[in-house]
């Protein structure tokens, strides 16, 4: 289990290179649409999942994507997937929610496997 909160104002100041190093392509595709907002709950989520598995491999190995339906949803990829196989953890449960100044993430790591990594 992994939770952060971060305090939205802290990125209005963020150029395209800290954002480039951080977040996947995608990530800022979504963010052109979006709002500050995005940027800092997804920055939270990616911080949650660290806390939760207890290891930084790639900012980027993370990634933090909606659904459809606006649902999040977290898609590993490269050294951390397979870390995260090796663990056979099989689900990611995320919540994000942000108010006023302020972005939180909720992250629930499950082990019941060791094929599947991330939900969407």
């Amino acid at each position: 289990m992994g939770v952060d909160i971060v305090r939205i104002s802290r990125f209005k100041k963020l150029n395209r290179r800290v954002l480039e190093r951080i977040f996947t392509s995608r990530e800022r595709d979504m963010f052109l649409e979006g709002r500050l907002e995005s940027i800092a709950v997804n920055f939270a989520a990616k911080e949650a999942f660290i806390k939760a598995f207890g290891k930084l491999l790639s900012w980027k190995d993370i990634e933090v994507l909606r659904e459809e339906n606006g649902k999040p949803c977290m898609v590993l990829s490269g050294r951390t997937k397979a870390l995260v196989e090796e663990k056979g953890l099989k689900h990611i449960h995320l919540s994000l929610s942000h108010d006023g100044d302020y972005a939180l993430a909720f992250l629930i790591l499950e082990g019941v496997g060791k094929n599947e990594t991330g939900n969407c």
